[in-house]
Parts: structure tokens; C-alpha cells; sequence
């Protein structure tokens, strides 16, 4: 056979293949039977972003905020901390949440030899009512530095349908 007609066929099976898993869901599996997803329940994905840069002053300023529904969820944020200058400067980013509180949090060292970070944040966290999400940021040492910039930040909240936390203890 052609190499060029093998590729034709491989391509074709391929895209079969991927066809039928989107139109049923699952592949089949031998004499295993057919797979699927069992007790998977509806997820909701909700995001914030802001491309652009948010001048950090030396307070802590807020980069993006997202507002959710009551539920469980799984969030992750992130943003790209920027500074050109010759000096450094540490930058502490936070992850809030409300209703009830909770909190993670980060530092990055930008500006002399590093000039673009990547802070990224996770909670896991229940709403007990419609919740508020704020991702934040704040320079330290020196605190006057006007020079960083947060850009490309985001907030995603998947919405599950339960959370299990484990403290670990060793």
C-alpha cells in the first residue's frame, strides 16, 4: 500500500473514532462492554479575566472579581506579575472568598533578572449564599514600587456537586 493511502486511512479511522465518542459520549471497549460515565453530575464553569494591566501602587488592589451563585466550587486563578525595572520587588497575590471567608495566598519575586511571574491560586469552597471571588495583589519591599504590573489575570469557579477537604497531618 501507498504510504499516502495509509495516511488517507489512518486520518479517516481517526476521525471515525473521535465522531463516535462525540456522538455517544464514550468508546466502546472490547469485551469489557462500553464505559460511561456514572453519578457525573451538571457542572457550571464561570470565569472572570482581564487581559490588561493593573498597576500595582504599593496597597493591595484588586485584579479581578467574580460573583457565583451559592454552591461548591473548585477555583483557580491566575496572573502574570510584571516589572521592567533594574530593582526587585517581592509581590504577595491573594485568592479571597466570601460567605464564608477563606483565603490562599502567594509571593513572587519580579523586576532585576525576573521580569514576568506567573502566580497561580486554588480553594476549594462552599457559598452559603451568592459568593464574591476577588483575586488581589500587593508589592512589599519596597512597598512604594509603582513600576509592577498584573496582566493576563483570570478567575474560573467550576461548580461541583460536593467538596471533601482533608488537612494533612504528616
Amino acid at each position: 500500500m501507498r504510504p499516502r493511502v495509509l495516511v488517507t486511512l489512518l486520518a479517516t479511522a481517526a476521525l471515525g473514532v473521535v465522531l463516535a465518542i462525540t456522538q455517544t459520549g464514550s468508546a466502546a471497549r472490547g469485551s469489557t462492554g462500553s464505559q460511561t460515565r456514572a453519578g457525573a453530575g451538571p457542572s457550571l464553569a464561570y470565569e472572570a479575566y482581564r487581559d490588561g494591566g493593573v498597576v500595582l501602587p504599593g496597597a493591595r488592589q484588586t485584579i479581578a472579581t467574580l460573583n457565583v451563585p451559592s454552591g461548591s466550587y473548585a477555583i483557580q486563578s491566575k496572573t502574570v506579575l510584571a516589572d521592567d525595572s533594574t530593582g526587585s520587588v517581592y509581590v504577595f497575590c491573594y485568592l479571597n472568598v466570601s460567605s464564608p471567608s477563606d483565603e490562599d495566598s502567594s509571593a513572587a519575586l519580579v523586576g532585576r533578572n525576573v521580569a514576568r511571574q506567573t502566580v497561580g491560586l486554588m480553594l476549594t469552597h462552599t457559598f452559603l449564599g451568592a459568593g464574591k471571588i476577588v483575586l488581589s495583589c500587593q508589592p512589599t519591599r519596597p512597598a512604594t514600587s509603582a513600576d509592577v504590573v498584573a496582566e493576563m489575570s483570570r478567575i474560573v469557579a467550576v461548580k461541583v456537586d460536593s467538596i471533601t477537604r482533608s488537612a494533612v497531618t504528616s
